[in-house]
C-alpha cells in the first residue's frame, strides 16, 4: 500500500526552502519559559544559522551550536529590549541588547563567535543592580554540558578586577557613582570552533577601579603579574606597561581578556580604548611607539595600510574611537587594531573587506562575503545600511598570515 499527498503550489516551495534549515527544524522542538528567551532565539537565532552555513560548518555542528545557544546561552541574556521598555539594565554593547555576533577569517578556517553579558532579570528589578551572580551561573552551566573549559583564572581574577560585596555596597551608597549608566563587569564570548568550542571571559574593572581609587590599568597589570606564576609574561607585561604610561589623556587600559583554559596555555588580550585615532596614531599604536620591530610586525602594518586604504576611511572620518588591545605572548606583546565602522555604508565595507579577504585570507570566503552579508539580514538594503557592520579587527602573524573578525549589530 502506498499513499501521496498532493500540496499546493505555495506550500510545496514553503516546505522545501525551511524543512533543511537546522533553525527552522530546531524551532519545532524548543520550548522556551519566557516570553523574552523566546524573542531572543527568534530575532537572533536565523543569523547566527545563517552565519554557521556561510562558514561551512556541516549540518551536524550547526545544530550542536543552534541547541547549545537556545539552551545554554539564551537563559542568560535576560530581558529582550523592545521599544517602551524602560529601565532595563543597561550593557556595553552596540549590537542587540547585550548580544554580539562575529565572524572571524584566516586562511585555514573561517570560524562563527558569539560575546554577550550575562545579564539576570534581578539585575533590573532588584538590589542586584551590579549584576554580579549569573556570571559564575553560565560558566558553571557551560562547563555542566561538557564544554571543555578550565575556570582556575575565573576564580583568581574575578575578585581582583570586578566588585565584592563590600565595595558593590559601597558604590551604591553614594549618589555619583550609583549613577553610572552601565555596569558591565564581564563578558563571556564563545567561539564556535569545527571540533570544539572556545569559552573566553573578558573583566572590566571600571567600577573597581571607582570605589577604589586605583586605575583601571594598574588593576588589569597587577592582577594579570599575579596569576602569572611562572613569569611567561614579564617581559610583554613590562613592554605593554611602560608604553601604556607614554600614551596621551585621550587612551586608556579599558579591560582584560582570556581563555578559559589551562592558564599555563593561556592568553591575555588588554584592550586600550583610543578616541582620536588617525594612521599615524595607528602606526603608534600597532609598533607600540617603535617597541615592536621585524620583518612580521612591517609585514603586518602593510597590510593594515592597504585594508584602511581600500576601506576608503579618512582620518577625520575616523576620529571617533579605535579599541587597540595586545595579546600577551612569552615574548612580545601581539598587536591587533579594533576599527569602528559606524556610518559608512555597508556595501562600500563588503566590497573593501571581500576584496581584502579574496586577495590575502580566503578566495572564497571573499568572493561570497557580499551574497552572505545579505542573507544574514534579509531586505535589508546594503547601500543605505550603515548599522550591520559595526567593527572590523585585524592582527597578523608569519605563521598564520591575516586574521580579521567581523563584528554585527
Amino acid at each position: 500500500m502506498s499513499a501521496y499527498t498532493l500540496l499546493q503550489p505555495a506550500e510545496a516551495l514553503a516546505q522545501s526552502s525551511t524543512s533543511s534549515e537546522p533553525f527552522h527544524i530546531l524551532s519545532k522542538c524548543l520550548l522556551f519559559q519566557n516570553f523574552d528567551e523566546h524573542e531572543w532565539w527568534h530575532k537572533s537565532g536565523p543569523m547566527l544559522a545563517k552565519m554557521l552555513a556561510a562558514a561551512g560548518y556541516d549540518l551536524h555542528r550547526q545544530c550542536m551550536h543552534l541547541c547549545l545557544y537556545a539552551l545554554h546561552v539564551v537563559p542568560m541574556m535576560g530581558p529582550f529590549p523592545s521599544i517602551g521598555q524602560n529601565g532595563l539594565y543597561a550593557t556595553r554593547f552596540t549590537g542587540m541588547g547585550t548580544l554580539e555576533l562575529s565572524t572571524n577569517f584566516v586562511p585555514s578556517r573561517t570560524t562563527v563567535r558569539l560575546s554577550m553579558e550575562p545579564i539576570a532579570f534581578r539585575a533590573t528589578t532588584s538590589p542586584n543592580y551590579c549584576n554580579r551572580v549569573i556570571l559564575g551561573t553560565m560558566l558553571n552551566r557551560l562547563k555542566d554540558v561538557s564544554i571543555a573549559m578550565d575556570l582556575s583564572l575565573y576564580y583568581q581574577l574575578v575578585e581582583r578586577l570586578t566588585l565584592t560585596d563590600e565595595e558593590e555596597t559601597t558604590l551604591m551608597s553614594c549618589e555619583k557613582t550609583r549613577s553610572t549608566p552601565f555596569k558591565s563587569q564581564a563578558v563571556v564570548a564563545l567561539d564556535f570552533g569545527k571540533e570544539n568550542i572556545l569559552v573566553k571571559l573578558s573583566l572590566i574593572p571600571t567600577l573597581k577601579a571607582l570605589v577604589t581609587g586605583i586605575s583601571d590599568s594598574e588593576l588589569i597589570f597587577s592582577a594579570v603579574e599575579v596569576v602569572d606564576e611562572d613569569r611567561q609574561f614579564k617581559d610583554a607585561l613590562a613592554v605593554l606597561e611602560a608604553y601604556c604610561i607614554s600614551l596621551p589623556n585621550s587612551a586608556s587600559v579599558r579591560w582584560v581578556c582570556f581563555d578559559l583554559v589551562n592558564p599555563k596555555t593561556t592568553r591575555f588580550k588588554i584592550y586600550l580604548l583610543h578616541m582620536q585615532v588617525d594612521f599615524h596614531r595607528v602606526i603608534d599604536l600597532w609598533t607600540m611607539g617603535g617597541r615592536l620591530q621585524g620583518a612580521e610586525i612591517m609585514a603586518g602594518l602593510n597590510l593594515l595600510r592597504e585594508l584602511w586604504d581600500t576601506l576608503g576611511v579618512s582620518d577625520e572620518q575616523h576620529g571617533s574611537s579605535d579599541e587597540p588591545n595586545q595579546e600577551g605572548k612569552p615574548r612580545h606583546p601581539f598587536p591587533k587594531i579594533y576599527m569602528p565602522l559606524q556610518g559608512i555604508s555597508e556595501m562600500i565595507i563588503a566590497k573593501a573587506v571581500s576584496t581584502f579577504i579574496e586577495r590575502h585570507v580566503n578566495a572564497e570566503q571573499g568572493r561570497s562575503y557580499i551574497g552572505n552579508l545579505s542573507s544574514f539580514v534579509p531586505g535589508l538594503d546594503l547601500n543605505k545600511s550603515t548599522r550591520l557592520q559595526v567593527w572590523l579587527s585585524f592582527s597578523y602573524a608569519e605563521k598564520t598570515g591575516p586574521y580579521l573578525t567581523m563584528y554585527y549589530n
